[in-house]
């Protein structure tokens, strides 16, 4: 479908398109042209094949710079432009079962799109779109209900911890909940690594960033439902402060390891009963949660 040279409006050129040469870009013509071919085409793919291109890419790129808009008939939904849109888009969050369920709903090729307008619109995505019950069940069960069954490895582990390790949390903004996490750090990487072999967990492949006047310390971090069923399992082997704090954790903690809400450290273990406990610095490492 092609263009008759003389005709002079977007409704001229609507009614008289012909087999003829498409007329140059840089030409008056050609806008003309090309905005007959984008409003009368179902989508964007179809406007590229009669535009004779190879990729979508050429169409957005020559609507980008002629200044022409997506019509609205392309999206098969208000246009992200208008009023209409905001509460449309909640619904499908809401009714959708994932983000590339409801990118599947809006035409999109993928969830990206679905994240970017629910940040502009200030629309929150439901936390079951990210913990993906499905898959965090099975990474769950991959977890092994008996982490160490020796207890000269269970007692190694709770000395660990008891003298070089913290009971600690870790909370997700986005899913809203907060995790329990166990983390012992020393200078020494060997016992770091054996404790990494024994939690089930990869061995960190570089120590952390080294404070100045100190030497680099290596870490081994666990957090959810590994860090619940090691501390369950070491718990015989504490004492003193660390044993309340171990306590107080399987107390607050669902068996997952895991707990709905916003809650720090003196949230769980308040200064008034946990005096030894104190605020050290936030390090950004891997924590390993099932």
């Amino acid at each position: 479908m092609e263009y008759v040279l003389g005709v002079k409006t977007l409704d001229e050129f609507q009614f008289t398109l012909q087999p003829q040469p498409i007329p140059p870009i840089h030409s008056p013509e050609f806008k003309l042209y090309f905005e007959a071919v984008i409003s009368s085409s179902k989508g964007i793919m179809e406007a590229m094949e009669r535009m004779g291109y190879g990729g979508p890419s050429s169409v957005r790129y020559h609507m980008k710079r002629l200044g022409i808009k997506t019509p609205v008939h392309w999206y098969g939904h208000p246009s992200p432009r208008s009023s209409e849109f905001a509460p449309y888009f909640e619904n499908v969050v809401r009714t959708s079962k994932s983000a590339r369920d409801a990118a599947a709903r809006l035409g999109y090729a993928g969830p990206c799109m679905i994240y970017h307008h629910a940040k502009r619109l200030g629309i929150e995505t439901p936390s079951e779109w990210v913990l993906k019950p499905g898959v965090r069940r099975q990474r769950q069960g991959l977890v092994p209900e008996v982490m160490m069954s020796g207890m000269v490895e269970r007692a190694w582990s709770g000395g660990m911890v008891q003298g070089e390790g913290g009971i600690l949390t870790h909370y997700s903004k986005r899913v809203d909940l907060t995790a329990l996490e166990i983390r012992v750090a020393m200078t020494d990487e060997h016992p770091v690594f054996r404790l990494c072999d024994l939690f089930g967990i990869k061995r960190p492949p570089q120590a952390l960033p080294k404070e100045p006047n100190r030497k680099p310390k290596w870490e081994c971090v666990v957090g959810g439902l590994r860090a619940y069923r090691i501390l369950r399992e070491i718990l015989p082997f504490l004492c003193g402060g660390k044993l309340k704090e171990a306590q107080r954790a399987l107390e607050f903690f669902a068996p997952d390891g895991y707990r709905r809400g916003h809650f720090g450290g003196f949230d769980i273990w308040p200064r008034d009963e946990f005096p030894s406990r104190s605020k050290g610095p936030r390090r950004p490492v891997i924590t390993h949660k099932p």
